[in-house]
């Protein structure tokens, strides 16, 4: 807190000019009301950058687009994912499906050819943008977290994207087989 010091006659006379009334030239020390429910009266957040949906909507193109082209075939979390499908080769040609039961998951390896086509698989039919979305509104109303702080915390976002994505899958296979 900052005291005022008078040094100086114009400084009385700042002081004057400060606290005295022009008209019936008596001082009149000024009356501060607050509302001690606030811990600072003097802030109120406007965060017009956080509100934005412009702004929201390129942040969840930036999230899909490094899910898409480099978090799902590159980070190990992803590959825990291959176990939830099968590659059948005939000759020249290969098909990608899911697993008819998710009890008994996939036992086989899949080599690192084959992933890429289980990955891409996955990109074509589950990974979207509206699921990207959906995640990230859910992430940041949970933990109401700002937008612009989501490129802070990638790392969570890979794992809680990796998760959501194994239970997009699981649900799938479980409504396949009704």
């Amino acid at each position: 807190m900052s005291s005022f010091i008078i040094k100086s006659r114009a400084d009385l006379d700042d002081l004057n000019w400060i606290v005295r009334n022009p008209i019936t030239k008596s001082i009149d020390v000024p009356i501060l009301l607050f509302n001690p429910a606030f811990t600072n009266p003097f802030y109120s957040e406007v965060d017009l950058l956080n509100d934005d949906r412009m702004y929201q909507a390129r942040v969840i193109d930036h999230f899909y687009t490094r899910l898409t082209e480099k978090w799902l075939y590159k980070k190990p979390i992803y590959r825990k994912l291959l176990k939830y499908f099968q590659v059948k080769k005939s000759g020249d040609e290969g098909k990608v499906q899911l697993i008819s039961d998710p009890d008994n998951v996939s036992k086989s390896n899949i080599s690192s050819e084959d992933s890429k086509y289980v990955f891409k698989y996955i990109e074509k039919y589950f990974v979207s943008r509206r699921f990207v979305e959906k995640v990230l509104r859910e992430y940041v109303a949970t933990t109401r977290i700002k937008w612009y702080d989501l490129f802070n915390n990638s790392d969570t976002l890979v794992d809680l994207l990796a998760h959501k994505l194994k239970k997009l899958i699981i649900s799938t296979i479980y409504e396949a087989q009704k």
